[in-house]
């Protein structure tokens, strides 16, 4: 906190620019045991950016809002840390990358006595769970999570553009964790209402010697906002066994056991909780002088469709 950053960044990358932050002001040079690596994503296009006497994490943050992935498609760039590295990446790109479930979490009651031959499946056993903040359509929709609209002016040209957003046109070209998105591909009303979520950018064209456009609102304002948002409409906690092995930024698969005693799709999972899910806190601590672990969980699509 007692180092500050007021300094130009000039027709570069912002992946570039978050690179030079990291090993001007927060690499340990000192004592290279302590000293983490940096993962970055590469970022879109070049930028002049000033960045405004910030901490570093803080410049860091303010960077990662204004980053597009080098495809062009996400713009969900986070600066996290690991037990082993630093990541700035996209949750889309870089987090779900393989799709891969690191583990299979399984709720299901257990009489077992913890012997060789159970141990991995009592380890694997979810021994409770809770719902956080269940789908909220209200709140989804007006937080632009499955349409929005930005109007922006531009000072320089006295002209406006309006931009719209559309989960169904734009979201399921990414990379999802699950299968299925959180809407269906057709007949459904939320796609198609930008004016549910409405904003206001003021621009300035050539701000910056020979960029046209410098900071992109149209662009990463709406699809940022519905990139981050969409990630709460589905969480979960489960509590299971100490388990130092779950990072941050891990793919794990939950199983839960149907509450019906015979479901009708004769499935033994129930579809609408199961699947795929990100790990975005751990948490450890002793109950009754035997370790357990918190995973707090969050995922952008279902394995079930619509």
């Amino acid at each position: 906190r007692q180092k500050k950053i007021s300094r130009a960044y000039s027709n570069m990358p912002i992946s570039s620019m978050v690179t030079s932050i990291f090993n001007d002001y927060l690499l340990n040079t000192s004592d290279t045991t302590l000293s983490k690596t940096l993962y970055v994503h590469p970022t879109l296009g070049n930028k002049n950016i000033v960045i405004p006497y910030m901490e570093p994490l803080q410049a860091i943050d303010f960077l990662a809002k204004r980053a597009i992935s080098d495809s062009g498609k996400d713009y969900s760039y986070m600066f996290y840390e690991t037990l082993d590295r630093y990541n700035f990446c996209t949750i889309n790109e870089c987090v779900n990358s393989t799709k891969d479930a690191l583990h299979t979490y399984t709720y299901f009651k257990s009489n077992l006595s913890i012997s060789p031959k159970y141990m991995d499946e009592e380890f694997s056993r979810i021994e409770n769970f809770q719902l956080m903040d269940p789908n909220n359509s209200i709140r989804n929709i007006q937080n632009g999570v499955f349409s929005s609209k930005i109007l922006t002016h531009d000072i320089t040209t006295k002209s406006f553009k309006e931009t719209d957003f559309s989960y169904n046109t734009d979201y399921y070209g990414l990379n999802l964790i699950n299968p299925n998105g959180m809407l269906p591909v057709a007949n459904e009303p939320f796609s198609n209402n930008p004016y549910s979520n409405y904003s206001f950018y003021p621009q300035h064209s050539y701000l910056h010697d020979g960029i046209i456009n410098n900071d992109d609102y149209e662009k990463i304002v709406i699809k940022r906002q519905a990139h981050m948002n969409h990630f709460d409409t589905s969480k979960m906690m489960i509590g299971i066994a100490v388990d130092t092995a779950r990072h941050v930024g891990d793919i794990v698969q939950i199983n839960i056991f149907s509450a019906e005693s015979k479901p009708e799709n004769g499935k033994l999972y129930d579809p609408y909780i199961s699947g795929k899910y990100l790990v975005t806190r751990v948490t450890h601590y002793l109950q009754k002088g035997v370790g357990k672990t918190r995973l707090f969980l969050e995922r952008d699509s279902q394995a079930e469709g619509f």
